[in-house]
């Protein structure tokens, strides 16, 4: 058919086959069947050669290899029906002597060969016969193995076709399979059929134009998206999001759906070249006309694919693999499509199109579904090209990774409501969803992708309220229902202020109490900073502190809660209140939340059929020696009283502590709430567990929960950080830090008893760190959570948790545990160590996804230094100080909790205070020390040390200290540099519980643990980053500490971000800071294939060309 000059002979040919091969066959259960099953084959054999790539050091995959066997084995089985085709694949999959491997079921090292040889495609492909003296001897051999090959696979087709007697199972057998259509041919007029040698020729150039084409494609398509795991991240980001489970990534239909999927094939077959030669048509018998130019019918002319694909005014930039490029409206597309000659176009365009397709989209969505694919190291291009690309972009990765909120369970506990944040490097800009997760089949659907709808709650069973700016500074509040939001969503009402922290409960009426905070002007009414009068000046007056906090000076309008009602209509839509929100905290000093703009902080409030909760900074205390919160509960039942009750104070005797996450019972009764004992150590103590049995009694009475076990002491010694109910209310469920880990606890309680409980609460989960429990509905018989959390490979987990037996069971996860960003769990460890004093001290390792134990390759090591220093190092996802980036560079990172963490035992924690820069310090030294002596893979004449704000000021303490000289490179992010400029931080009332004194009292501590005072010792190259709105740690610390290298001569650099806080967090700025931290480390560490340190961007001129 395919050599066919007679356009009539083309055609009769081409109809036996026609139908076979159309889209709509193609996308036949039976042939998308046959499809998936070759390829399931194919995902078998690459996760038995990733079993076994810890037991025997195995080869990379030779991926054009195995997609010739994934060709072969669908082709023959097209052309011969399954039970006749090939079975390469299995036969490759049990092989011992492939070439192949993958790493640790996630990672796929491709070896990528031109296994034609030195021979063009003409040498290798023409009509042997007539050409056969300019042939070469290897290729005249491979096309007479070929014939072999098809002719074994026609022989046994037809003796089985011999073999059957039955005339109707004869024609069933001829319908399975093109070769059949081949062999019950025969031409209408003379009713001759096909010889053998017509139906071996033709069956052959079907087998034979596929087998290349497609796997070149793949391995083309492969390479791109490993050099840009951006494209490869963005990719999986598509399939996981809208193939979720096994039916759908099943579904072929689905498949074919997926825009970005369909941008990547589209630009991979652009710019491979399938046909390397040109393609040639003979003009017709009345001649034609080509720009302007008349061509006589018979001449033969030809077009080169590669030539149309690299039309500049077509496809600008023409070189560069950029999927974006497809995604455009129709009348675009079609201009880009009808210029894609892979296929060819007209009667004579390849018949195998869509099955091609099929078998690329299929692959491609099962490959990064369930992998990540990186080139076999060593074989990238050196610096300045693709080599020093691919460095960046794993890190760039990490920016653009589809961000989840926490997912909160309906009430039915059908459905879970979550938020996506999406960020284009390539755009510049970031898309916003809100998204629905049926709990039940695992798919995930879009609710909406209006980005300036936000803070979704659920209302009821299937309807939730969300919040949208309005005009001049206003909040509407709309309800829509699951399912076609643009059709049944509706305004239920609007406020007349910014709002945030919605929350509603059902009152036994069927309205709807509704709560939110807003700030207040100085009569207490809402506050709108569009509308209100603006001051002719921008001085800032204060005759106290709070002065400023985190990021933001304070005003004088105070954030405050508010309270209203929606109602139910006659149509069943609710409406709000005609009446304005009343202010609940007006005439009080209190406000909520404390600090808006805290990035530590938890829920302010809670809302209950018997009122408010509200955690408040308790005024009685001053703000210069003691930031205190205390909990208050309003009473009120119908959600219309004005103005607001009283506030009743709930104090605990002997417990002076702050107040956190106060949350009502399941009935609105009971209160549960978290409280430190010592007012004097809030930032050290440990939070206890109070329960209040009955809010709505006159006098009320909180009951700590002390767990004793068999003895009289308390022997629970951990922090809880929050506090969820069981619906029945017999339960609580508290998550706390614990080893590292940020676990949920099971607490049985009696309500109205003080007696001790005599077991401790049980950990219910192991891995990762919980970010919020919920119960999975509101039935009095769930016992079951819906949990979310993270680890250090997956940045969003959503599981339920049988609380009875103790269970998981997964529902979602955003990265598939890491897999769609080239990581394992396997590069996470622990490792425990003995201090100078002979007490524990646990860290954890984590290593680049390509180390081997069994090599003898070395690696630099990263030091990481946490916060705090009541903090720690927790199997947390992190955007900001992600230790998997510094592993992926090709370090070890070692990231130690000295003393002062969290999580193992007060005392642990408690002995911080007042030696900063003595025993934390001497456990970072016993670390380093057992890295030296206990891993031997690691080069520690290749290390740096890093550290964020406790940890910058652990860097420059470090600095002047022995510890220096065993790094070659020190970054200091936020750091505090002389102790007594702490005085001008936001919060000033821990410095002397951290100090071990006031500075006028104590001085000689404040000196003895002040890093300024050894600057005589700093030798060692030192890069600061901090940011101008920085009030934690002052911009001038991070200043004040460079200069110091400076007038040192020490080799150094200072990093600026004029619009960020403590944290780095707006996505181009981290993309900076990511930069030039790897770039630093790198350039000292000697990593030669990682991320280059750039000139600084912002260098006065100075005189340089």
């Amino acid at each position: 058919m395919f050599s066919f000059q007679s356009a009539e002979a083309h055609v009769a040919r081409r109809s036996v086959f026609a139908k076979d091969y159309s889209k709509t066959a193609i996308s036949k259960m039976q042939v998308q069947s046959l499809i998936r099953r070759r390829v399931t084959r194919m995902q078998e054999y690459l996760e038995s050669r990733s079993r076994r790539v810890h037991e025997a050091r195995t080869g990379p995959v030779v991926v054009r290899d195995m997609f010739r066997a994934l060709q072969a084995d669908v082709l023959t089985a097209f052309a011969f029906s399954e039970a006749h085709g090939t079975n390469y694949l299995q036969n490759m999959k049990q092989s011992e002597e492939l070439s192949v491997k993958a790493l640790g079921m996630q990672d796929i090292n491709l070896f990528l060969e031109d296994s034609r040889g030195e021979y063009f495609f003409w040498e290798s492909e023409a009509p042997f016969k007539a050409f056969s003296h300019l042939i070469a001897p290897q290729s005249s051999k491979a096309h007479n193995d070929a014939e072999k090959w098809i002719a074994s696979l026609i022989s046994e087709y037809e003796s089985r076709f011999l073999e059957i007697s039955c005339p109707l199972e004869k024609q069933h057998f001829l319908e399975n399979g093109i070769y059949g259509k081949l062999l019950a041919w025969q031409d209408r007029r003379s009713a001759t059929k096909l010889a053998w040698e017509d139906r071996a020729s033709e069956i052959m150039d079907h087998v034979g134009a596929g087998q290349d084409s497609v796997p070149m494609v793949l391995e083309f398509i492969l390479r791109k998206l490993s050099l840009d795991a951006r494209l490869q991240t963005r990719l999986r980001a598509e399939i996981l999001e809208s193939l979720p489970n096994e039916y759908q990534k099943s579904s072929f239909s689905m498949i074919d759906m997926l825009p970005f999927l369909n941008a990547v094939v589209l630009e991979g077959l652009r710019l491979v070249d399938t046909v390397e030669s040109c393609q040639t048509r003979v003009v017709p018998r009345d001649g034609c006309v080509v720009e302007g130019y008349h061509i006589s019918a018979g001449t033969i002319v030809s077009a080169q694919p590669y030539l149309v694909h690299r039309q500049e005014s077509v496809f600008p930039d023409p070189e560069t693999f950029n999927p974006n490029r497809w995604l455009i409206n129709n009348e675009k597309y079609g201009a880009l499509h009808k210029n894609l000659l892979t296929f060819s176009i007209g009667p004579r365009a390849c018949i195998g199109k869509e099955l091609a397709l099929a078998v690329i989209k299929t692959s491609l969505s099962s490959i990064y579904r369930d992998f990540s694919t990186k080139i076999l190291a060593g074989s990238l291009p050196k610096e300045g090209s693709e080599g020093h690309q691919a460095a960046e972009i794993e890190f760039q990765v990490l920016i653009e990774t589809p961000r989840r909120s926490s997912a909160t369970p309906s009430p039915n506990g059908k459905y879970a409501l979550y938020t996506v944040s999406k960020y284009s490097l390539d755009s510049h800009s970031e898309r916003k969803e809100i998204r629905v997760l049926d709990l039940r089949s695992g798919v995930t659907s879009l609710f909406s992708d209006d980005d300036d709808n936000k803070e979704p709650s659920w209302l009821s069973g299937e309807q939730i309220i969300w919040l949208k700016d309005g005009d001049d500074g206003t909040t509407e509040l709309w309800i829509g229902s699951l399912g076609n939001v643009d059709k049944n969503a509706y305004l239920t009402g609007t406020i007349a202020a910014p709002i945030t922290n919605v929350k509603t409960k059902r009152l036994s009426d069927g309205t709807y109490a509704l709560a939110f905070t807003a700030d207040a002007n100085c009569e207490g009414a809402l506050h709108n900073p569009k509308k209100a009068k603006k001051p002719h000046t921008t001085a800032r007056e204060y005759d106290s502190v709070l002065v400023r906090f985190w990021d933001t000076y304070f005003k004088p309008e105070q954030s405050s809660l508010w309270y209203s009602i929606l109602e139910k209509s006659e149509d069943g839509t609710y409406k709000l209140s005609d009446k304005d929100p009343i202010n609940a905290l007006k005439g009080t000093p209190l406000t909520c939340p404390i600090f808006p703009n805290d990035p530590f902080s938890g829920s302010c409030y809670d809302i209950s059929t018997t009122g408010l909760l509200v955690t408040a900074r308790d005024p009685n205390f001053n703000p210069a020696l003691l930031i205190q919160s205390s909990l208050w509960y309003i009473p009120l039942f119908s959600f219309t009283e004005s103005p607001a009750p009283t506030l009743r104070h709930i104090t605990v005797p002997d417990y002076n502590g702050s107040t956190s996450e106060a949350v009502f019972s399941p009935d609105g009764k009971a209160v549960a709430f978290l409280k430190a004992k010592d007012e004097n150590n809030d930032d050290y103590d440990i939070n206890k567990i109070f329960v209040v049995g009955d809010i709505t009694e006159p006098d009320i009475v909180a009951n700590v929960l002390v767990f004793t076990g068999d003895g009289q002491k308390n022997l629970w010694d951990r922090s809880p950080t929050s506090i969820s109910w069981s619906n029945d209310g017999k339960e609580l469920y508290v998550t706390a830090e614990e080893c590292g880990r940020g676990k949920v606890f099971k607490l049985p309680i009696r309500i109205s008893s003080t007696e001790p409980i005599t077991s401790i609460p049980t950990a219910i989960s192991e891995d990762g760190v919980v970010s919020s429990v919920h119960p999975l509905s509101t039935s009095p018989s769930e016992k079951r959570l819906f949990v979310n959390k993270t680890t250090f490979t997956d940045n969003s987990i959503f599981y339920t948790l049988d609380t009875v037996a103790g269970l998981p069971t997964l529902l979602s996860t955003a990265t598939k545990n890491g897999a769609s960003l080239g990581l394992s769990s396997d590069q996470v460890s622990q490792i425990h160590f003995k201090s100078q004093d002979g007490y524990a001290v646990h860290a954890w390792v984590i290593v680049p996804s390509t180390f081997s134990s069994s090599s003898k390759k070395t690696y630099p090591l990263a030091f990481l230094i946490h916060g705090g220093p009541a903090g720690a190092w927790t199997e947390s996802w992190s955007t900001r100080w992600n230790p998997a980036v510094f592993a992926e560079q090709g370090y070890v990172v070692v990231m130690p909790n000295p003393t002062g963490s969290t999580g193992y035992g007060n005392a642990f924690t408690q002995a911080v205070k007042g030696d900063w820069g003595g025993r934390p310090y001497r456990d970072l030294e016993a670390c380093f020390a057992h890295i030296e002596s206990h891993m031997p893979f690691v080069d520690t004449a290749r290390a740096v040390a890093l550290g964020a704000s406790y940890g910058g000021y652990m860097i420059n303490w470090i600095a002047g200290h022995a510890l220096a000289k065993k790094f070659i490179a020190l970054v200091c992010h936020d750091g505090i540099f002389a102790n007594y400029n702490m005085l001008s931080s936001d919060i000033v009332a821990p410095l002397a519980l951290d100090m071990g004194g006031t500075l006028w009292k104590h001085k000689d501590k404040w000196d003895t643990n002040d890093p300024a005072q050894f600057t005589q010792n700093w030798t060692q190259p030192m890069l600061f980053i901090h940011s101008d709105l920085d009030y934690r740690c002052p911009i001038t610390e991070g200043l004040a500490a460079f200069s110091v290298c400076q007038q040192r001569g020490i080799e150094s650099r200072f990093l600026n971000f004029p619009d960020e806080n403590h944290f780095v967090t707006k996505r181009e700025n981290s993309l900076q800071w990511y930069r030039t931290v790897l770039g630093w480390c790198n350039k000292f560490a000697g990593v030669e294939d990682g991320v280059k340190l750039a000139a600084p961007c912002s260098e006065p001129f100075r005189g340089r060309v």
